[in-house]
């Protein structure tokens, strides 16, 4: 058994498809815009995220707003944009 395993993990040749490089996967849609005032390019960044799955419910884990939402409560705000 473990001569079957060392043989399968230590192959000289290996498959093509797993020898990609990552550039020749695509990961380009990872890549945030050159240009932070560009709203195209951010429109495009997004929409990516999204359609590879990386939407609101994966990133929102990783925000805790509770001390801005307590600011803005004592200041009367209900939008963070004005």
């Amino acid at each position: 058994m473990l001569s079957k395993l060392k043989r399968l993990f230590n192959r000289a040749e290996r498959s093509p498809k797993f020898e990609q490089r990552l550039d020749d996967v695509g990961l380009s849609w990872l890549d945030t815009p050159a240009d932070p005032l560009d709203i195209a390019a951010w429109d495009r960044y997004w929409t990516e995220q999204i359609r590879h799955g990386l939407g609101p419910p994966l990133f929102d884990m990783f925000c805790n707003d509770r001390h801005l939402v307590e600011v803005m409560n004592s200041e009367g705000m209900e939008n963070v944009l004005l």
